[in-house]
């Protein structure tokens, strides 16, 4: 019996020794837990804290950068697309004026051409007149055929007198306007003496055919009659 609680002492002191150690051991390693639970965290803790700022002031500078570029971007493409707009809008003000002025001279060349058309009507209503005025068709040019019509529309005679006319002026200017007498200075056709005696029908009587046989015609009428006489006086003295 004795035996028996000694041995039941023995274990419940081995038993309370283990629990001692067991609990030592729990202690022990609470506290160390406890202390590496402290210290972890603030080692921890400084690094995901230090990178966190480093890096933020990194990406900071890199979205400012970045920013800056886009807005300079941003900007370059506003000024060339104000530019481009500008020089659209200057060629298109330039076309518009080059335009207008092409539509100025188009427009001043018709009223010229119409004032030069108008003129040129108004000059060759002009001519008809003073050519059925002096008794022959406009646009004829031999002066034979203009003597031939002027004798038969403003003097009545016919192919008789206007043969007898042809041989005087034959023999004296040979139907040449510019035909000069170089002794005597008669001009023209009909080498009027003076020349200038022919003003009295035109004042274009040093160019004009049908201003000199006019003029020839009626000299013959009041002086001779006919061109028959004249020729006939011619014959005779040379002269007429």
């Amino acid at each position: 019996m004795r035996r028996l609680t000694q041995h039941a002492l023995v274990a419940l002191a081995v038993s309370a020794l283990g629990g001692g150690v067991v609990a030592s051991s729990l202690s022990a390693s609470s506290a160390a837990d406890q202390s590496a639970s402290v210290v972890a965290p603030a080692v921890g803790s400084a690094s995901t804290e230090a990178a966190p700022l480093g890096q933020g002031r990194s990406d900071h500078a890199q979205l400012d950068r970045d920013w800056s570029q886009r807005a300079g971007r941003d900007t370059r493409s506003a000024e060339r697309g104000v530019l481009t707009t500008k020089a659209k809008e200057a060629a298109a003000k330039r076309a518009k004026a080059l335009a207008r002025q092409r539509s100025d001279i188009k427009e001043r060349g018709k009223a010229i051409e119409k004032e030069r058309a108008a003129e040129r009507k108004r000059k060759a209503v002009e001519r008809r007149r003073k050519a059925a005025a002096q008794g022959y068709a406009l646009g004829t040019t031999d002066p034979r055929e203009i003597a031939r019509q002027i004798m038969r529309n403003k003097f009545s005679w016919g192919a008789g007198e206007f043969s007898c006319y042809d041989s005087l002026i034959k023999s004296e200017s040979n139907w040449n306007i510019h035909a000069t007498n170089s002794s005597s200075g008669a001009y023209g056709i009909p080498q009027a003496l003076p020349g200038n005696k022919m003003a009295s029908v035109a004042s274009d009587w040093q160019t004009n055919p049908a201003t000199q046989i006019r003029w020839g015609l009626q000299y013959v009428r009041s002086v001779y009659g006919t061109p028959c006489s004249a020729w006939s006086f011619k014959q005779g003295h040379h002269w007429y």
